[in-house]
């Protein structure tokens, strides 16, 4: 598995911000963010015309703070966990001697690291539910790159195409509703990955893209 130390500092940073945020109740400039959910990943600009390619589904989940610059602007660097890559829909799985096992979805899915540094706006609005929207660069590390199977058959087995680190630009909306204890939202979030991570099936130059849908909460 690549870069673990990576894993390392992602879990120490989000146990610190947990201990912190439940620390106690004080006024201070900075909230902290912890949120997660779904991630509808596909590469872009892939070329393979034997298989339908499509968009995988996993999930994400991050940690971070949200440092209060004005009443309606802040600045929110993040650790994410990620899972990023391409389906090539369904196939029929079938094991070394050629015996068909069944319908599966052949994934290739690259977990990775992202830490974004996002400027938001909260629209100046009454109330307990504010819109928001953010924008900001990203740059991820890759953990680990795999083929992998779903479905009536199961498998996984390693990869090594795609370059190791990503650089791009992340857009996100939401909306919150300040509870008294917190703000507790929904975000939508789109990862443009702006890096030529190398050759990919039958294409040269592939980039990384990501929608994500997240519930979380900013203590």
């Amino acid at each position: 598995m690549k870069c673990m130390a990576c894993w390392v500092v992602g879990l120490a940073v989000i146990w610190s911000l947990f201990v912190s945020a439940t620390a106690g109740a004080v006024e201070r400039p900075f909230r902290i963010v912890i949120d997660g959910g779904l991630a509808i990943a596909k590469l872009r600009d892939v070329e393979f015309p034997y298989a339908e390619l499509e968009s995988m589904k996993s999930f994400t989940a991050s940690a971070g703070v949200s440092w209060r610059l004005s009443d309606d602007l802040a600045v929110e660097p993040r650790v994410s966990y990620l899972v990023k890559g391409i389906s090539f829909g369904e196939v029929e799985a079938t094991d070394g001697e050629g015996n068909i096992l069944g319908k599966a979805e052949m994934l290739y899915a690259v977990d990775v690291l992202e830490i974004p540094v996002l400027l938001r706006w909260n629209a100046p609005v009454s109330g307990s539910i504010r819109p928001s929207l953010a924008l900001g660069p990203f740059v991820s590390f890759e953990l680990n790159e795999r083929f992998k199977l779903t479905g009536e058959a199961k498998e996984t087995w390693s990869g090594n195409y795609l370059k190791n680190t990503d650089f791009g630009m992340v857009f996100a909306g939401g909306v919150g509703v300040n509870t008294g204890i917190g703000v507790w939202f929904i975000e939508g979030r789109y990862d443009l990955g702006l890096t030529d991570l190398g050759t990919f099936a039958l294409s040269k130059s592939v980039y990384s893209g990501a929608f994500t849908l997240v519930a979380g909460v900013s203590l």
